[in-house]
């Protein structure tokens, strides 16, 4: 799967909005708001982000006649039989969302290439839950 480049390039200019924003906000809990947007947009990165599936999450997909785990999204294990719980999958972040915003808010100057450079690490895999 490879990232949608035009929401990857949204993402971008819209994080720098963020970062801009956070740059110039003083009062501690309009700053934890800007922070929290930032991270949701790190965390929403996983709709378009490849994904992934262990050797075990797909043998379990297999065996309930799932097919490749690699097309599903998180929102659709709810009609995994039995439930995600129950299925025992699990949707894990290769490099997770709060990464994520660690490295961006340690870009010294945000551009729209180095900002982009850092969402397209977001990677996300289906793995059991005893894995």
């Amino acid at each position: 799967m490879i990232i949608n480049q035009e929401y990857l390039d949204k993402m971008s200019n819209i994080a720098i909005e963020i970062l801009k924003q956070l740059s110039s906000t003083i009062d501690p809990i309009a700053r934890r708001g800007v922070l929290t947007l930032l991270l949701t947009l790190c965390r929403n990165m996983e709709d378009v982000a490849p994904r992934n599936a262990s050797r075990s999450a797909q043998q379990r997909a297999d065996s309930l006649s799932l097919g490749d785990l690699r097309k599903y999204h998180f929102d659709d294990g709810g009609r995994f039989p039995g439930g995600r719980k129950n299925s025992r999958l699990h949707w894990e972040h290769w490099k997770p969302a709060a990464d994520l915003r660690r490295e961006l808010l340690g870009l010294p100057s945000p551009t729209p290439q180095s900002v982009r450079q850092i969402l397209e690490k977001s990677r996300v895999c289906w793995i059991l839950l005893e894995d």
